[in-house]
């Protein structure tokens, strides 16, 4: 307060008396306060002459607190993982909180726990659904500050998808793509509508990829695929050689595999001493492209030893020719051919990239099985059920000549199973009958160790006594297959 008239008359008083100079005049004061924001203060001063004379001055003092808050830094943005602006999580009351948060609070008047903290929040978007979380900061005068938190709310998660069966054939892609559609069920964590697309393509081996896509309405996806074949068919075909067949075990041995003589094996890699000492590797490649057969397929060639190729599986015994014919059982109604792996169980296996099998109209197929050294054999007519044509020559004779009493061999019997004749390595000039150029054939193998040879007649790698003894027994069959 001020303490003289002097600076009392500066603040706009005009004071006087008549018997006391002013500057011997007596100037008091006294306060009293009232109110908050501002802060009323009443401010009484006491002009007192010498004679104890007095008058009094007012002044009304308002003491305001206009500064808001000082907030200083930025709160991170946040991700979390949620379908809806619900799904965020509730908001900070206090400064000491949103301190935690990254930020540093201060207030001229008002202590930190003295302020005031509230929030709103706005949303906006989807995928992600954006939360734009407004915090304000007041002190105790109501002056405010503000600071802003990005909470972005994300649903990453896929559909869960279930798949059902489709059937293994269908006339066109349209029929298979519907099946695989209806046979798929999601369901999703946040989306109640999902979208559904369906891709189709067709692999080497003459199967369709059917692929539906499940997506949601943040894009998430997942995937199933459905194998089938749109009017191409398969073929599943049965067959034991009689060279390597083991009665006793019912299965043919592996010996070529065992020894890495097949094409594109290489001797060095087996587990045999002497193969790896004394065997010649076949080149790649399936056995049946010259005569007389001349089938040029590279079914083969991927098979083997080398790098990048792919290793025989270890029941591979070797490579048989199989064909399909239509409408009769002449040579000149072949409708597909192609080379394939011989299993130890008789089970054939169709590499990839043979050619799809054509829609057959009418009663079937005749399906011819040749081997290099055994004589060939044809099934009878077989239909194709649910596009797949099957034929177990295991558990069934080869078709026979009959007009009117059989002419020609089929198969020879051996324990439960039939088998095809061995012996028949020479079949340039001699392919349907076992006689004396198959001998020949023999003779000029004898001898040989660890080959890939066609007078190998029992598969084993060697060219011995055995093998011969197959020829004696089988000299003189023959078949009337056409070729």
């Amino acid at each position: 307060p001020l303490t003289t008239v002097a600076e009392l008359e500066a603040m706009g008083l005009t004071i006087t008396d008549a018997c006391t100079v002013d500057a011997s005049l007596v100037v008091t004061s006294s306060d009293a306060f009232s109110g908050t924001c501002p802060i009323v203060v009443t401010r009484t001063y006491t002009i007192t002459d010498a004679c104890g004379n007095a008058t009094i001055a007012t002044q009304v003092i308002n003491v305001d607190d206009n500064t808001a808050p000082a907030i200083t830094g930025t709160i991170e943005d946040t991700n979390i993982e949620g379908c809806e602006v619900e799904d965020v999580f509730l908001p900070v009351t206090t400064v000491a909180e949103l301190e935690l948060l990254g930020l540093t609070i201060s207030d001229a008047c008002t202590s930190n726990e003295g302020l005031v903290v509230s929030s709103t929040d706005d949303s906006s978007g989807a995928c992600p659904i954006l939360v734009t979380r407004t915090y304000v900061v007041k002190d105790s005068c109501g002056n405010a500050e503000f600071a802003i938190q990005l909470i972005f709310v994300m649903d990453t998660i896929a559909p869960i998808v279930m798949a059902d069966t489709i059937s293994p054939c269908y006339e066109t892609i349209a029929l298979a793509e519907s099946a695989a559609l209806d046979a798929t069920t999601a369901t999703d964590n946040c989306s109640s509508s999902l979208t559904y697309a369906v891709d189709t393509e067709v692999t080497l081996s003459c199967d369709y990829l059917i692929t539906v896509t499940v997506s949601d309405a943040c894009d998430n996806i997942s995937l199933v695929t459905y194998t089938t074949r749109i009017n191409c068919d398969s073929i599943h075909v049965k067959a034991f050689l009689e060279g390597p067949y083991d009665s006793s075990i019912e299965l043919m041995g592996t010996l070529l595999n065992e020894y890495h003589l097949l094409p594109g094996q290489d001797p060095a890699n087996s587990s045999n001493e002497f193969a790896q000492d004394f065997g010649e590797a076949a080149p790649h490649g399936q056995p049946y492209n010259t005569a007389p057969w001349n089938h040029s397929g590279s079914e083969g060639d991927r098979y083997g030893d080398d790098p990048g190729d792919i290793p025989y599986s270890l029941t591979v015994v070797d490579w048989v020719l199989l064909s399909l014919r239509s409408e009769d059982s002449l040579a000149t109604s072949e409708v597909w051919k192609c080379a394939a792996m011989l299993h130890d169980d008789g089970e054939i296996e169709i590499p990839p990239v043979c050619p799809c099998l054509p829609g057959v109209s009418g009663p079937g197929y005749y399906i011819v099985v040749e081997h290099r050294n055994h004589l060939p054999m044809m099934s009878a007519r077989t239909e194709m059920v649910d596009g797949a044509i099957s034929f177990d020559f295991t558990q069934n004779q080869s078709w026979i000549w009959n007009p009117g009493f059989p002419v020609g061999d089929g198969q020879k019997v051996i324990g439960n199973h039939y088998t095809m004749y061995a012996a028949n390595g020479e079949q340039v000039q001699t392919r349907s009958d076992i006689n004396s150029l198959d001998d020949g054939q023999w003779l000029n193998d004898n001898g040989n160790l660890f080959r890939y040879l066609p007078g190998d007649y029992n598969l084993s790698g060697d060219v011995d006594a055995t093998d011969e003894y197959m020829w004696l027994l089988n000299n003189s069959v023959f078949t009337v297959i056409p070729f």
